[in-house]
């Protein structure tokens, strides 16, 4: 009785198996589009959308996101070239933010217009002196809660409370956040590539 038993376990688990094996060929072949929004954002889904392109698909140990590679740990970020500035969009505390990238200043600087948005005070806050273009001024240093550029996110990341150009919805991504990447920039593709360290 166990072997009978046995036995129609075994047959079932092999019409199963061939199943799986029938149906594989048509997963490998779905279909998939890609197209970007207004807002440059790219997205991928099974059914076509006016201007998307077909996206021919690799094995699954090939698949790879061109903006995201999971071997590297790297996101590449698509900047907007503003008279030489490279600037990205990100958030603080949710709030959206635009960022001028800027290896050279030591810290993260949020203008006062995103800081009261994003409810950081500068209550208690340590005064020290920031050298800026024009020449040295008094900020408040903080610690943002969370700070998202792409998909990138940290927290608890410190920051200077200044306003940085007439744009008051611009600060600069300085490196107490890029500090934890390898940077590297594409200036003709206009991308960045930050690669966790």
């Amino acid at each position: 009785m166990r072997i009978w038993v046995r036995f129609e376990v075994l047959v079932v688990l092999r019409k199963l198996l061939l199943i799986c094996l029938l149906l594989l060929p048509f997963a490998a072949h779905a279909e998939i589009y890609k197209w970007t929004d207004k807002y440059g954002k790219v997205h991928f889904s099974d059914k076509p959308v006016a201007g998307s392109e077909r996206q021919h698909l690799q094995s699954m140990s090939g698949i790879s996101n061109p903006a995201f590679n999971l071997k590297r740990n790297a996101m590449r970020i698509k900047y907007q070239d503003v008279n030489g500035s490279m600037i990205v969009q990100g958030r603080v505390n949710n709030i959206p933010v635009q960022f001028i990238v800027d290896t050279g200043a030591f810290v993260v600087i949020i203008p006062p217009n995103i800081a009261k948005k994003a409810n950081i005070s500068t209550k208690n806050a340590k005064t020290f002196t920031l050298q800026t273009a024009n020449g040295a001024v008094q900020s408040h240093m903080v610690n943002i809660s969370d700070l998202q550029v792409e998909k990138l996110r940290q927290s608890n990341v410190r920051a200077a409370i200044q306003q940085v150009s007439p744009n008051a919805n611009l600060g600069l991504l300085g490196m107490s956040f890029l500090s934890a990447y390898k940077m590297s920039i594409d200036h003709d593709q206009h991308i960045i590539t930050l690669e966790s360290r």
